[in-house]
């Protein structure tokens, strides 16, 4: 049987927008938005924050203006209250008449020029930074039509997979020494500096789709049998797959394979 060590180096990108620090009342529970705030797309914006850029504060990776608070009254999207952002010491409300006057109906603002959806929840995350951007249980979609809430609806998703190869490079290099079939490389170099793959994930989160892209130092070029091989040993593998606002996270997973002579004396028969 041929030799082969492959070491792999594991890379998952998502790309979300950044985060809001805003709250919404659902039936007097309290959630908290997921990059929406309907102060999105406010015209008077700019002006609001100069007004109250005390509220402000750097200790988040929100770093977000303000906290506001929003509640759903007579399905209508109503601005309940301001106040400045949780971690500063000195907690201030700010007075929604002083800012909005008239506009106010029974001390709430209206959010009537907003138009869009807001996604909620009160779930902590599944993962926060790190390989990954933020991702949770379960979110609450509304969609509002200036200031109207004319939908709501919650999406509770499937439990993201845990697995010992996702978490530990050691038993991932194991699993790959163990199944793939050596004898599909027949010409290995006598050194290599490794080459990079990258897969996609199905539905279930198994990886896919392998690619060879140039980020690697090896020149090497895998003919139709070996990147079957890699793709076969690859669709074994079972990544934790996230959603965001309804849909899996569109991600991709890169590794690198160091292919050599050396690599297939040192590791061809693992235990």
């Amino acid at each position: 049987m041929k030799k082969l060590f492959i070491f792999l180096t594991l890379l998952t990108f998502l790309a979300l927008n950044e985060a809001k620090c805003d709250n919404v009342v659902i039936k007097g529970d309290t959630l908290w938005t997921i990059f929406f705030s309907p102060f999105d797309n406010y015209p008077g914006i700019a002006n609001l924050r100069e007004r109250l850029a005390d509220f402000r504060t750097e200790c988040t990776e929100d770093n977000c203006s303000f906290l506001s608070t929003w509640k759903i009254v007579n399905n209508r999207l109503m601005l309940a209250k301001i106040e400045n952002c949780k971690c500063n010491e000195k907690k201030q409300t700010a007075n929604l008449a002083a800012l909005f006057g008239g506009r106010l109906q029974k001390g709430m603002l209206r959010a009537e020029w907003y138009t869009g959806e807001i996604w909620v929840t009160k779930d902590q995350p599944n993962s926060w930074g790190g390989m990954f951007a933020a991702s949770w249980p379960a979110e609450t979609r509304l969609i509002v039509k200036k200031g109207l809430v004319i939908s709501i609806k919650k999406y509770v998703y499937p439990k993201p997979v845990e697995t010992v190869y996702y978490k530990n490079t050691d038993s991932l290099k194991r699993f790959i020494y163990t199944h793939i079939n050596w004898d599909k490389f027949p010409n290995l170099p006598e050194h290599s500096n490794g080459s990079y793959f990258r897969f996609d994930q199905n539905a279930d989160g198994y990886l896919i789709n392998v690619k060879q892209d140039g980020y690697g130092c090896s020149r090497k070029t895998f003919d139709k049998d070996e990147m079957d091989e890699i793709n076969r040993i690859a669709g074994e593998l079972q990544w934790p797959l996230y959603y965001c606002h309804g849909q899996p996270v569109k991600s991709f997973t890169g590794i690198v394979i160091v292919l050599s002579k050396e690599m297939q004396r040192k590791f061809g028969n693992p235990n």
